[in-house]
């Protein structure tokens, strides 16, 4: 997965030296703007690709999925998420919330 990231960057890279020298030998200014609205389309297809192509299949929500799975094994098995505290302070900040709301009103 990473080396994949890496060869999309390195294409980035390549391409955006590319168009550069590209618009350094254009001999008019007046292709210029022409061709900077060109490349410009073309450098942002190429960085939306990854995106273009996970969505481009027919089961994406499965891709995403997938991903986020490998993702989550890269990592290691022994993290854990456990929210129970998230859900407990939420629920004391409610609860403070609600108290100040109601002694506002008096």
């Amino acid at each position: 997965m990473f080396s994949e990231w890496m060869d999309w960057i390195r294409q980035m890279i390549y391409l955006a030296i590319f168009l550069t020298l590209l618009l350094q030998i254009l001999p008019k200014k007046s292709y210029r703007s022409y061709v900077k609205f060109f490349a410009g389309l073309i450098f942002v297809v190429a960085l939306m690709r990854p995106l273009i192509s996970m969505i481009g299949d027919g089961n994406w929500e499965e891709t995403v999925i997938s991903r986020i799975t490998e993702m989550e094994e890269s990592i290691g098995s022994d993290v854990r998420i456990d929210l129970s505290e998230m859900k407990e302070r939420q629920q004391e900040i409610l609860e403070e919330y609600a108290a100040e709301m109601s002694g506002s009103e008096d």
